[in-house]
């Protein structure tokens, strides 16, 4: 490369003296920087050491010390100084030293120096290597041509590439090497464009498009995973297979039946039966955009609608909402990210993890174990640190799954956190969902492999040794009067299968879900999902919440059909009155069994106390999060024995123990004052003593000594 450096020199100047050279005193002693021999003036860095130079040689000079003659037997020689001598490259060399007032009118740098030129960019006649037009009709000197341009080679010209590329090799649509901010490059063709071919993966970190493995039709994971097939060919497993027969455009080929099946009705074309298998959408349909081959009416959080292709692509990994992926479209966005007017870009959060309280529109601090939130509770968190810590379903950060579950990465696009999954039916512990370390053999379940499997088949249980069929309406079951799975018409509540969920439950997956508290009827888990309200709240419509008819510290009570007051340490609870949600200070809260309990003075967690943080804020710590063994509690321990002990004596021995200690403590403090007269009066006596051995002396002020002469003086 011309930037290369061609040459870098290090001049080693040596110097030697004959035996019984010139002493330091005969020798002329000048030091300073070379002022002659070949070349004169090239830059360098100097230094010298300690030697002996011939009369009127200089310390830097490199001829220095050649007078004297080579070493001979015997002789020695000496580093007497170093240079470090940098000529440039072929394209830069570094011009030799010269006056202030030649550096003033040097041309610049990319200035053709055979040409009349100035010292600034835009003032040369012609240029070292090429030239940038400008707008007003000159042009600008430049090493390389600076980016969206390219060098044209004829008249050493950055001309500008083409609109959506960001480098190039010419004015063309495919002769890109990067592109502009919002394109990916197909980087077999060299075309820039807004989103990736269907045949192609898009590589979402290096803005790139991978074409898919040749039988691929698309590919959404990588390259070599097909996700659609070429007509003619079918989908088994990740790869294309040649189909037994051609089907319809509305229908898939399926390899278990070797039939042609119909696509799902959202689908246009297919290459399966799910919704989520779509190849395209009808677009005169409700559901006619496609995103990540799924039929939608409109595209979700994290998505914008491209008109020429009707599907929704991904935006920017920042924003929720975005007019194209480039990061500078943004429209609003993801949680930990703040929006930045100017460059309509989302920049990360520096700050504590907040939540939008959606009754103020605050932003609010999540709990200390929460990276991403939807409150202030410890059970609020929705997303928590990943590398130390797992969400539990219930919305508490852990440091590790509870048995039954194993740990996962969950990432959408507002959150990536590590979540708790169930193990498969009949496991008790696993690692993932296909290798289970030990079964269920209560429920009668045995391991083969790494696998659990039932002892009895799908809608049978085991009952004294045998298999006994499941009762309709139970599709599984565990025994004869408890479902694990309705048909198709019916849902479970608890363990029994119904038409319609109850009032304070919710339907999900089939299952009825229980309501929160609040709730009569909802749509969720949260208070926020109420629908109607509970006994002693009313809906307000403008927050879409239920309020409590009752005063804070207050519960309506069914029984009574009025308000009562909440148990002792509740600041505020629900029915029945034990139920609480706020615990006054110093106890703390247990989210899952709504009781306020005191932190444990030790590691042992009982009925009556609860691990709590090294910071109280209100919370229990979830039992499977390790407590700090720093925690402020340390040192309540022996006062709260001390404590209890005291408070089991009778009043007389109480007051024996007060009087006792109240007298030791008056006798410390008289020897304490004791002890601070003494060491006054010995302070005071000292210095009197100093004062009065130095009564009669005289000082007298010396002249014209140096410090030798002092330090030898008697007085």
């Amino acid at each position: 490369m011309s930037y290369l450096l061609r040459l870098i020199y290090i001049y080693i100047y040596t110097a030697y003296s004959n035996q019984g050279g010139l002493s330091s005193n005969q020798a002329g002693q000048t030091t300073g920087p070379r002022s002659g021999g070949a070349g004169g003036n090239d830059q360098a860095i100097s230094g010298s050491s300690t030697g002996s130079n011939a009369p009127g040689q200089s310390k830097g000079d490199p001829g220095a010390g050649a007078g004297s003659g080579s070493s001979g037997p015997g002789g020695s020689a000496e580093l007497l100084s170093w240079r470090l001598v940098v000529h440039g490259t072929r394209d830069y060399p570094i011009s030799p030293r010269s006056s202030p007032e030649t550096n003033q009118s040097k041309c610049y740098i990319e200035c053709n120096p055979n040409e009349p030129c100035g010292n600034t960019d835009t003032s040369c006649t012609a240029c070292r290597h090429y030239k940038q037009p400008l707008t007003d009709g000159k042009f600008r000197c430049v090493g390389i041509c600076p980016e969206g341009t390219y060098p044209f080679e004829t008249d050493k010209t950055c001309l500008p590439c083409h609109t959506k590329c960001g480098s190039c090799r010419d004015a063309s649509e495919n002769s890109c090497i990067s592109c502009k901010i919002g394109f990916f490059l197909i980087h077999d063709t060299m075309i820039c464009a807004e989103s990736c071919p269907t045949n192609y993966y898009t590589d979402h970190k290096l803005r790139k498009c991978v074409r898919c493995k040749s039988d691929c039709a698309s590919c959404d994971t990588n390259s070599y995973i097909c996700t659609t097939c070429p007509v003619g060919y079918a989908l088994k497993d990740t790869d294309c297979v040649k189909a037994a027969q051609e089907c319809e455009s509305s229908e898939y080929f399926d390899f278990t039946t070797n039939t042609c099946r119909w696509c799902d009705s959202r689908c246009l074309t297919c290459s399966g039966h799910e919704s989520y298998q779509c190849n395209s959408c009808d677009k005169t349909s409700k559901f006619p955009n496609l995103q990540y081959h799924t039929c939608v009416s409109s595209c979700s959080p994290g998505f914008y609608l491209s008109k020429d292709t009707s599907q929704c692509l991904s935006c920017h990994d920042t924003c929720l909402s975005c007019t194209s992926s480039s990061e500078s479209s943004c429209l609003s966005c993801k949680i930990g990210y703040d929006y930045s007017p100017d460059t309509h870009s989302c920049v990360k959060h520096i700050g504590k993890p907040y939540y939008i309280d959606s009754k103020t529109g605050e932003m609010l601090t999540c709990h200390s174990s929460c990276t991403q939130c939807k409150g202030p509770k410890p059970n609020d968190c929705i997303a928590c640190n990943p590398i130390t810590e797992v969400l539990l379903t219930d919305g508490h950060c852990v440091n590790e799954c509870p048995a039954g579950s194993y740990e996962m990465e969950k990432k959408t696009n507002e959150i990536q956190t590590n979540i708790c999954v169930p193990c498969p039916i009949g496991c008790k512990r696993c690692t993932d969902l296909h290798d289970c370390s030990e079964c269920d053999t209560f429920k009668g379940y045995y391991k083969v492999g790494r696998q659990c499997f039932p002892t009895c088949d799908s809608g049978t249980f085991l009952l004294d040794g045998k298999c006994q069929p499941c009762q309709n309406p139970c599709v599984t079951c565990t025994n004869s009067t408890s479902c694990l799975t309705c048909n198709d018409k019916l849902n479970l509540l608890n363990d029994q299968c119904v038409e319609k969920c109850s009032d304070g439950y919710y339907l999900k997956n089939k299952q009825c879900l229980l309501c929160h508290p609040i709730c009569r009827t909802c749509r969720g888990l949260s208070e926020d999902d109420c629908k109607s309200c509970a006994d002693g709240f009313i809906f307000d419509e403008q927050q879409k919440q239920c309020l409590s008819l009752c005063p804070n510290g207050n519960f309506y009570s069914k029984d009574d059909n009025g308000c009562k007051l909440c148990t002792d340490n509740c600041l505020e609870c629900l029915y029945p009155g034990s139920y609480c949600r706020q615990c006054s200070y110093p106890m703390s809260l247990n989210v899952s069994t709504h009781q306020c309990l005191s932190c444990c003075t030790s590691n042992i967690t009982t009925d009556d106390c609860c691990q709590c943080p090294s910071i109280w804020d209100g919370f229990c710590l979830h039992p499977l999060v390790t407590s700090s063994t720093f925690s402020t509690w340390w040192y309540k321990a022996p006062i709260d024995k001390i404590r209890d002990k005291f408070s089991q004596l009778d009043g007389f021995h109480q007051t024996i123990i007060m009087f006792s200690l109240f007298f030791i403590l008056i006798l410390l403090s008289i020897c304490f004052i004791i002890i601070i007269i003494q060491q006054f009066n010995c302070f005071c006596f000292k210095s009197k003593l100093t004062t009065n051995q130095h009564d009669d002396v005289e000082y007298v002020l010396l002249e014209g000594f140096d410090d030798d002469q002092i330090s030898n003086t008697v007085i």
